[in-house]
């Protein structure tokens, strides 16, 4: 969403949604960035390429969120909606009617649901502590296939207590222009029941974790048989000559009657083929 010339105004002395990602990542020189866009009161630059997916974002907000309140049969009671807590302000894509902020996106990359989650979580848990709510909406339109997808961002306690004493530092920079001595390091919030985990933590006998290591060694000697196999793959298709649509390789030794075929299609891709002795019979 767009600032107005008003909310511009209002930045220069309160933290946002979008600020919440630079506050936590706790890295003073782009502290030092945001305070003088703040104080410059000016919206950011951006190439024609960012200003055109950021255009093209803010054109598809109400799109996704119709098409999210439709699918996930949430009702959206307001858009655009802002709130304040302090000096911590939300300006919001819309509400739903649990009271729940919705923070609409449009990705036009390559990034999964669940990498867009850990992206945007900051922002999120800035909506939450701002409207003190437990979780927040996060629907996504993905250009790329023309799909639909979202999560429910949960709140993390832990996370927003250390984020108000990070930003509480940040503030103090602004207004008062005292920098901070120590740049606190903060870990990712914790936004999903999904957690992460070790094996050895599962507390397995010595059969079973003796059993995996033999497991785990037959995949990395698989991964480095298909990385091999890559290679020689290359090799073969390196071989055909430029007009030539079939080239066979015939084996010998051990493995006579086995044949390496590579093919070419009329839009020009190698495929790469074994034929064993009884397929070449009917060949």
């Amino acid at each position: 969403m767009s600032l107005t010339a008003k909310q511009l105004e209002a930045r220069r002395t309160y933290i946002g949604s979008s600020d919440a990602k630079i506050i936590y990542q706790s890295d003073v020189y782009a502290w030092e960035d945001l305070i003088a866009q703040k104080r410059d009161g000016k919206p950011i630059e951006f190439d024609k390429a960012a200003r055109m997916r950021i255009d093209a974002g803010n054109y598809m907000e109400n799109f996704v969120i119709d098409k999210f309140s439709e699918a996930a049969k949430v009702t959206v009671n307001g858009r655009g909606v802002e709130f304040d807590n302090d000096y911590f302000h939300s300006t919001t894509d819309a509400m739903a009617s649990s009271g729940n902020v919705i923070e609409a996106k449009t990705h036009w990359g390559y990034m999964t649901m669940d990498e867009l989650g850990d992206l945007y979580a900051p922002q999120c848990q800035h909506h939450m502590l701002v409207t003190k709510t437990k979780f927040c909406w996060m629907p996504v339109f993905f250009g790329l296939r023309a799909r639909l997808e979202w999560r429910q961002i949960k709140r993390d306690d832990e996370w927003i207590a250390q984020y108000k004493i990070q930003a509480g530092k940040f503030y103090d920079w602004l207004i008062n222009d005292n920098k901070p001595d120590d740049m606190e390091f903060m870990l990712p919030p914790i936004w999903s029941d999904m957690y992460v985990t070790n094996v050895k933590h599962m507390n397995l006998d010595e059969d079973t974790l003796s059993q995996l290591n033999i497991k785990a060694q037959t995949i990395i000697e698989a991964k480095k048989a298909q990385d091999e196999a890559s290679l020689s793959k290359s090799d073969f298709k390196d071989l055909l000559p430029e007009k030539c649509k079939q080239m066979d390789y015939d084996m010998g030794g051990n493995w006579e009657g086995h044949t390496i075929r590579v093919t070419r299609s009329k839009s020009n891709t190698l495929t790469l083929k074994h034929i064993a002795p009884k397929e070449a019979k009917d060949d």
